[in-house]
């Protein structure tokens, strides 16, 4: 089970007093998005599926359940993809 928290940009403004945080808030989503889409065109779509999964919170063996897959399979796919991003 994913242990990430999903907060929305209403409850955002609501706990901040400081417009300017809630600017830096949006253009960090935005680096972020963009930061994502280049990290995806560099995967393919096992790595993206695994790669997602992952950062939801997803254990290995959650992912390789999901993926029928081995918990190995998903260790060897995550390997790969942090070789991609240090050759970038």
């Amino acid at each position: 089970m994913p242990q990430s928290k999903i907060v929305s940009i209403d409850t955002l403004v609501s706990e901040t007093d400081d417009s300017q945080n809630v600017e830096d808030y949006v253009l960090e989503r935005e680096y972020l998005k963009t930061l994502m889409a280049h990290l995806y065109s560099l995967l393919t779509v096992q790595e993206r599926t695994i790669f997602a999964m992952y950062i939801e919170g997803y254990s290995y063996n959650d992912i390789a359940d999901k993926t029928s897959s081995t918990p190995k399979a998903v260790d060897n796919t995550l390997q790969r993809i942090k070789r991609k991003l240090r050759n970038q």
